[in-house]
């Protein structure tokens, strides 16, 4: 199989997320083929299905096609089109045996009679039938057969002879969508858009566009597929039917590249108005009803449910609390409410398959989510097997085609997660009923030729196969699932199907774990270095292909790896592992996967690739520095915490603390929070000591004789939103030793300190913030901004543009920001960072274009216009002085990273909570005086402003609470 089917395979990545409700909507979309005339017309996404439903609403299929019909022919047309107007009464209710026999009739007479064109026509109609009944090897070569013939015929006038040679090529292309060969269809579909034009049909024409665009869907060209469906859509015919096919497909893509509902809008300058999926969805919902159309009805319902499950998770995922908020659980209602509709209101054996299997998958996604579950009674579990015998009910309607088959392959893997979340029910046999269905399911991907199912079902069967080892202690039933998964693995890579073959790679590395960890290592690498290819080129295509660690367990498989590679045997020393030397390369990868895993929440946050600062640019920095560096990098895992540490110049050596994760994460939590108060000298010291014996205390030693000067962080999750600067070692904080910076992704190529001469600062602050803010966020007066920004332009050495209080409008501070270059933009400003970019913002004067103040993140484009794109002009550092991270919110320091690549900047200084603005103006004012002596780095200025606040004679500002709170990031030279 050639690179298409990489990408049409891509869409199979949904059967994890949205179920097989999307995928089907995407693999089989529509092959029904409707005339060009007919009086309503049915969007060729639309399921090919034998239920009359799926056909109301279409019009008189045999009346336009008599109306087609050559004149010269006319001798045959009664008693044979007799024959084929039967057959299609018997397509529509259901009869599809009794049709193709009356069509063989028809086609036969046609060819007795030398009537090439409706022998050619009918054939293609036999194409349609076989297709609906999964008979390939009779569908294929009616459908040739009908195209040959047609190349033949020179009967009945061009127009007649260009209608039906467009429908057959429109036929074509839906048996080859149907059959994987997505890239051959939109070839079809083009050549059916040709056809149309030559024909006048323009109604044909922008059928055939709408195809196309299903083809580019399944390609995972969703961009290319909207913007064709976009444009359209600005310019909707005048049939509705046609208005009402536009508005179901693009609502869909809108959905497919990320602009959900109306506060992610697509508003590009050539379309005269804005548009996301939920609104369109719901335009073509009301369009639908008006038509009276179920089959676009329930269309229309199972897409809004799949655009809301979209914003749930997205809405979820950025919540800073494990358990979602009663707004966001709003979401997951509305779409289970929109596919109980829809199954409720179909008859369509499809339809319910496909609103039943995303009911089912997103019960199975959210369980925790939405109540507790009971260990006697699971009512949702028991909702889920209720739902698996509606849906095998369904499947047993269904002839052999790749919708039965995926939706198999759904229901067992839908089967295989119930028996893996707790509690089970007693005498579960989830897994059994999985694996049955899967192996009936690998028969059948064989029969259709579909090497892709074929790869899921042997996969997911291996994956039964290891469920039931772990229930019945088996190793035979081990050795079963490695045989299989080898098998799913092969053909992935036979059809070049990378987002198939990662979880083959991945699985096998978690069967072989135990018992062979160097293969398992070997697979693992595989899974990674699969995983980062698709990252690198795909992850900012679409949003479906981002990795979400909720419906991807992308981040498990990274931490699993890292954790493999980390298992070396130690000697036990009571709770800490004495320091040891291991496998250079071992450690080595085991520090890329992890920043790769940072690299990816980043690029998740901000929904855009940007460049990144490797570690071997951190390394190549640290080696070269003048002052010596060591960099650190701890990593939490269930049973402990490990820490690998390099040294300039020397080979990687890692340590490990046996503690269980919800432990360590309890201790970081409570001395965040100690740190915010002013009288908790004891706690913070307590639990930052406890934290560098984790951390920093094994390495002491080497620190030391290294004579280490600066400490560079690169942090797993839990760590980001403490300061590294407040640890104590029972005598010192970690700021009096050292200097410390945080890598979190911002580029590092070509690093350069600040010039301590003629420094450039563009300094803005916003004193009264306004109060259009809503009462979400509730901020006080920064009374000493004024004299901040007063200090700063005092300092030797360094040029001040200023921007105060009502001027600091995003449109004056960019216009500014634009007169000159700047090393140094400062704002002084209220602010928050948050893992949800829609949280992430800072306070600006009220104006046209930011009415309640808030410029958020996605404005920051907008903010610093122009400077992004010239990165030989980039800005060196950008601190935000007053602004904080959101509560509770461990991946809040996305914000920063995100609002200093956004700026285009090179480092960040910025502060974790709010704290008392007397004291964050006295540190800004030693950074700057600091910063401006010659060789003195932005990690060395920043720590000597804190430790003149913690060392200060009055004694005012000794609790971390006054000088730890600021954060740098990037580059610290």
């Amino acid at each position: 199989m050639q690179l298409p089917l990489l990408r049409q395979m891509k869409r199979l990545l949904r059967f994890l997320g949205l179920g097989i409700g999307t995928t089907l909507l995407i693999l089989v979309l529509s092959l029904i083929s409707i005339p060009s005339n007919a009086k309503q017309i049915l969007s060729h996404r639309h399921p090919p299905d034998f239920i009359p439903p799926i056909f109301k609403g279409s019009g008189d299929l045999v009346s336009s096609l008599q109306s087609n019909l050559p004149a010269q022919t006319s001798q045959s047309t009664s008693p044979t089109l007799d024959l084929v107007q039967q057959g299609k009464i018997n397509y529509q209710k259901g009869q599809l045996e009794q049709a193709i026999t009356l069509w063989q009739r028809a086609a036969d007479t046609f060819a007795a009679q030398g009537d090439r064109l409706h022998q050619a026509m009918t054939l293609s109609y036999l194409a349609q039938a076989y297709q609906q009944l999964g008979i390939w090897d009779k569908a294929n070569p009616a459908i040739a057969q009908s195209l040959e013939l047609l190349k033949q015929s020179n009967q009945g006038t061009t127009s007649d002879r260009l209608h039906i040679l467009a429908e057959a090529q429109t036929i074509q292309g839906s048996l080859q969508l149907d059959q994987g060969q997505a890239s051959d269809a939109f070839t079809s579909w083009q050549l059916a858009a040709k056809t149309f034009q030559l024909a006048g049909d323009q109604a044909g024409v922008l059928r055939s566009q709408i195809n196309q665009s299903q083809a580019l869907v399944t390609l995972g060209l969703y961009k290319r597929a909207n913007n064709l469906l976009g444009s359209l859509y600005e310019k909707l015919p005048p049939e509705e039917p046609l208005q009402l096919a536009i508005l179901l497909n693009y609502g869909e893509t809108l959905r497919l590249v990320g602009y959900l509902q109306a506060d992610q809008l697509l508003k590009p300058q050539t379309l005269q108005r804005s548009q996301n999926s939920v609104a369109v969805l719901e335009e073509g919902l009301k369009l639908a009803q008006k038509l009276q159309s179920p089959v676009d009805i329930t269309k229309a319902q199972i897409s809004l449910g799949n655009t809301y499950r979209a914003i749930y998770q997205q809405q979820k995922r950025l919540q800073p609390n494990p358990c979602p908020q009663p707004e966001v659980l709003a979401y997951r209602s509305k779409a289970l409410q929109y596919y109980q509709q829809a199954a409720q209101e179909t008859d369509s054996p499809t339809t319910k398959i496909q609103s039943l299997s995303n009911q089912q998958s997103l019960l199975l996604a959210t369980q925790s989510d939405y109540e507790p579950i009971n260990a006697d009674n699971t009512q949702q579990t028991q909702e889920v097997l209720a739902i698996a015998s509606q849906i095998q009910g369904q499947l047993d309607r269904l002839p052999l085609n790749r919708i039965a088959l995926y939706a198999k392959i759904q229901l067992g893997y839908n089967l295989l997660r119930l028996d893996q979340i707790p509690p089970k029910l007693k005498d579960s046999k989830t897994s059994n009923q999985a694996a049955q269905l899967l192996e009936v399911a690998v028969k059948q991907a064989q029969t259709l030729g579909d090497q892709a199912a074929q790869s899921y079902a042997l996969g997911y069967l291996g994956q039964a196969y290891a469920q039931q080892q772990q229930n019945n202690n088996a190793l035979n039933l081990t050795n079963q699932a490695l045989g299989l998964t080898t098998q799913a693995l092969n053909l992935a890579k036979t059809i070049n199907a990378p987002e198939i073959a990662y979880r083959w790679f991945w699985q096998l590395g978690r069967l072989d774990r135990a018992n062979n960890p160097e293969r398992a290592i070997k697979n693992y690498n595989e899974a990674y270095n699969t995983l980062e290819l698709l990252r690198k080129d795909l992850a900012f295509d679409n949003t479906d292909l981002q990795f979400s660690f909720e419906e991807h367990p992308v981040e498990q498989a990274y931490r699993e790896f890292a954790d493999l590679l980390l298992q070396p045997q130690i000697v036990a020393a009571k709770e800490l592992k004495q320091t040891i030397e291991a496998d250079d390369s071992k450690l080595q990868k085991a520090r890329e996967v992890m920043r790769s895993l940072q690299m990816t929440e980043l690029q998740n946050f901000l929904q855009q690739p940007c460049a990144e600062a490797s570690l071997q640019q951190i390394d190549k920095i640290t080696d070269e520095s003048d002052s010596p560096t060591a960099t650190f990098s701890p990593i939490i895992f269930g049973d402990r915490i490990e820490v690998i540490v390099r040294l300039p110049n020397q080979k990687l050596f890692h340590y490990q603390t046996d503690l269980p994760e919800a432990t360590a994460k309890a201790t970081i939590a409570q001395f965040q929070r100690d740190l915010q108060e002013p009288y908790t000298f004891d706690a913070v010291k307590e639990n930052g000591q406890k934290i560098y014996k984790w951390l920093i205390e094994p390495a002491q030693k080497q620190l030391e004789s290294a004579q280490i000067k600066t400490i560079i962080f690169v942090l797993d999750a839990p760590f980001r939103n403490i300061p590294m600067a407040a640890l104590y070692d029972g005598e010192h904080y970690l700021i009096e030793k050292y200097a410390v910076s945080v890598a979190l992704g911002l580029d590092l190529s070509n690093p350069q300190p600040l010039p301590n001469a003629d420094l450039k600062v563009l300094a803005a602050s916003l004193a009264n913030p306004p109060q259009q803010i809503d009462d979400k966020f509730k901020f006080a007066k920064l009374i000493h901004v004024d004299e901040e920004l007063n200090a700063i332009q005092k300092t030797a050495g360094v040029t001040t543009t200023l921007i105060r209080d009502n001027k600091f409008t995003l449109d004056l501070f960019n216009q500014k920001f634009n007169d000159s270059p700047f090393q140094i933009v400062h704002l002084a400003t209220h602010g928050q960072f948050s893992s949800n970019p829609q949280d992430t913002f800072i306070l600006t004067a009220v104006s046209d274009l930011v009415s309640d103040g808030k410029v958020r993140l996605k404005d920051f484009d907008a903010m610093f216009r122009t400077r992004v794109l010239n990165r030989a002009d980039a800005i060196e550092l950008l601190i935000l002085s007053a602004c904080e991270t959101a509560s509770g919110d461990d991946r809040a320091t996305l914000g920063i990273a995100g609002a200093a690549v956004k700026a285009g900047a090179r480092s960040a200084i910025a502060s974790l909570w709010s704290l008392d603005d007397e004291s964050s103006q006295k540190l800004i004012e030693i950074f700057y005086k600091t910063i401006t002596q010659s060789q003195t780095s932005r990690a060395e200025a920043l720590r000597q402003a804190q430790l003149a606040l913690l060392q200060a004679k009055d004694g005012l500002y000794t609790h971390p609470l006054y000088w730890a709170a600021f954060l740098l990031v990037g580059n610290w030279l």
